[in-house]
């Protein structure tokens, strides 16, 4: 009996794990079921708020690697600086340094002679609180990213109309002036959802730098090389490209990769390929596929809009007076997606009306375009 041929049957689950062991007779045909059993075990997933266990694994994961670069980069910004003669190597003179206040330093370089290791303290300071860098190539955003996005935009502007009002020449500047009032100089929420006090960005701690590095090289220009100045603000300032998400490998052609989702090739594909997956269902539950024109109608609406519900469908094809539904209804669904691309790029305030007015090809260039694009310039 164990020598006879069988076959396993396996029904994988979020939380189970389904088996049967069938026979097979001389034709390789079922005969019996032999076995069968499940395996009931944990999904992954918190009861209270059905969130991945993974979430919190992750979310460490990569707070340990921030640290790490951190690390990485001040010890190279370290090493520069004692290469290039304005840290001195002795560690102990180093440490010695750390007593000074370093948003003092940066304010009193804007005008006066540093000593080399003062200088040295106010840039290693700078690379402590870098500002704020966006990377241009992301994944879609949840609402609560961008709204946490929108938090901190908002406060770079609140931070950079400060700097203009107070006439500060540099953010380290609007900082010491902060410090010496007593305040923050810290960017900080009191509440969850609440607008941070102030943040600084990336392209403030740029500007700082180089007003530093002009006015001290006056009084060091022998040390202060335009060799330094590249290599050190480049230490400073960089951030690792994000790695893009690339498309998986089409289902047809192996060796091809997927046309990305904004395509608008993409999207005509997808609309065309739903609406040719509706049927509408008569009250006595019979069939019917929409006709040329009928299709062509509704593509027409999805071209120029973000979606489309099946009740605006309906009025269009007249069907709802003849009681007649749509199928997807069954499943759910209230609309269809449109042409989400041309919608966006169709907005009155990116190209308006020019984006009908260019060619298919035109189109999927521009989209690719913006799609390598690291940066909104």
């Amino acid at each position: 009996m164990m020598n006879r041929p069988y076959r396993l049957g396996l029904d994988v689950g979020t939380n189970s794990l389904g088996w049967a062991i069938l026979d097979l007779d001389q034709h390789n045909q079922v005969c019996r079921v032999r076995k069968i059993g499940s395996r009931i075990f944990s999904d992954g997933r918190k009861p209270k708020d059905n969130t991945s266990l993974a979430v919190e694994r992750r979310l460490a994961r990569q707070a340990r690697r921030r640290r790490d670069r951190f690390l990485r980069r001040k010890e190279r910004l370290v090493d520069k600086l004692i290469s290039y003669g304005l840290f001195p190597s002795n560690e102990i003179e180093r440490r010695a340094l750390e007593k000074i206040d370093p948003y003092e330093l940066r304010y009193r370089g804007l005008s006066e002679r540093l000593e080399l290791g003062e200088l040295a303290r106010a840039i290693f300071h700078l690379n402590q609180r870098r500002g704020f860098k966006s990377n241009r190539i992301l994944k879609p955003k949840k609402d609560q990213d961008k709204k946490d996005e929108g938090l901190i935009k908002g406060a770079i502007s609140r931070t950079q109309d400060s700097l203009v009002e107070g006439n500060h020449e540099t953010v380290g500047a609007y900082l010491y002036s902060l410090r010496q009032e007593g305040k923050r100089t810290r960017a900080k929420r009191h509440d969850k959802g609440a607008e941070y006090d102030l943040f600084v960005d990336r392209s403030m701690i740029e500007h700082e730098f180089k007003t530093l590095w002009s006015t001290q090289r006056k009084f060091h220009p022998n040390t202060l090389t335009d060799e330094a100045h590249d290599d050190l603000i480049d230490t400073l300032l960089h951030q690792r490209r994000l790695r893009p998400v690339e498309p998986g490998r089409c289902t047809f052609l192996q060796d091809k990769p997927r046309a990305h989702k904004a395509l608008p090739l993409a999207q005509h594909f997808r609309m065309y390929q739903e609406l040719s997956n509706l049927r509408l269902i008569a009250p006595d539950l019979s069939e019917t596929s929409l006709t040329l024109e009928q299709r062509d109608l509704l593509l027409n609406e999805l071209e120029r809009s973000k979606k489309l519900t099946f009740a605006a469908m309906r009025k269009k094809l007249k069907c709802g007076e003849r009681g007649e539904r749509i199928n997807l209804e069954v499943s759910g669904r209230k609309y269809l997606d449109g042409n989400t691309t041309a919608y966006e790029l169709a907005d009155d305030n990116c190209l308006g009306a020019l984006w009908y007015e260019l060619g298919s090809e035109q189109q999927n260039t521009l989209v690719r375009t913006l799609l390598k694009a690291r940066n909104d310039e």
